[in-house]
């Protein structure tokens, strides 16, 4: 049976802060063992994180706030946030004597679209942590917060309690604009499930600025997808290809892959069909 994918399908916000998602891995870096925190230290930051992200997958976000520093509860307030089914922490890289961290987490989120929407996706999280009175707190880097496809944008306002500026977007380019300038040539796939088969889609981009583009498929019997690149500057283009193979005597059935298009926090759902 096949399935059409809305156009709006195509603009799937995440709600965290571009700064935040990013395809990264999560194993350890032989770096890492010449910056390893003393275990106490590296216990109790891991103890905050798991408190901060308990908290949003029980559905309870606000009590999150007792674990935000207070010179970035403005914006935690503001920013909307998705619903974290569950999470693992994985790597976290230590700074500033180990007074800084940034923590990269995997969390299982839904993602509200067509022929995708009953299957939480796992998405690479980075957020920022820091000592504060003894306590480590999730916090926002105004330099961090900045950085855009567009480059570093300019900042303006007064200053939220004792961190930097948040960055006045009132002037910017809306989430909408900025989804348009990303897209796929199509929504669908077609492939046969007698003879082996193939199909394409080219994602390109018109933003400014560097992107990331990152796969996100079930593995399917029979059927191989590749992303042919996964960093596209502005003007080129990748290609996600399908290919099946004949399985005798297997029912096919449509499926739909996802590309998530970094720091944008775009979802863009293919589906495939059999016939």
């Amino acid at each position: 049976m096949t399935s059409r994918v809305s156009a709006s399908g195509l603009r799937v916000v995440f709600a965290f802060i571009s700064a935040f998602l990013l395809p990264a891995a999560f194993g350890q870096k032989p770096a890492d063992l010449f910056t390893k925190a003393p275990p106490d230290v590296d216990e109790a930051l891991r103890s905050r994180v798991s408190k901060f992200y308990q908290a949003q997958a029980d559905g309870h976000p606000r009590q999150s706030e007792q674990y935000v520093a207070e010179d970035s509860k403005d914006y935690f307030f503001e920013m909307r946030k998705p619903r974290i089914l569950s999470f693992e922490i994985g790597q976290i890289d230590y700074a500033d004597n180990f007074t800084k961290a940034t923590v990269l987490t995997k969390a299982q989120m839904y993602v509200k679209f067509p022929g995708f929407d009953k299957k939480p996706l796992s998405m690479p999280v980075k957020t920022q942590w820091k000592l504060v009175d003894g306590q480590w707190c999730w916090y926002i880097d105004p330099d961090t917060l900045n950085e855009t496809p567009f480059g570093k944008m300019s900042t303006s306002g007064p200053p939220t309690g004792t961190g930097g500026i948040l960055p006045d977007i009132s002037h910017g380019p809306n989430p909408e604009s900025l989804y348009r300038q990303v897209r796929a040539d199509k929504q669908s796939v077609r492939l046969k499930s007698s003879e082996a088969s193939s199909d394409e889609v080219i994602i390109s981009s018109r933003l400014p600025g560097a992107i990331t583009l990152r796969l996100q498929a079930n593995d399917i019997p029979g059927v191989k997808i590749t992303l042919g690149r996964t960093q596209l500057k502005s003007g080129e283009s990748a290609t996600l290809s399908f290919h099946a193979e004949p399985r005798p005597g297997v029912s096919r059935t449509g499926f739909t892959a996802v590309v998530v298009v970094a720091p944008i926090n775009l979802a863009i759902p293919i589906h495939a069909a059999f016939e």
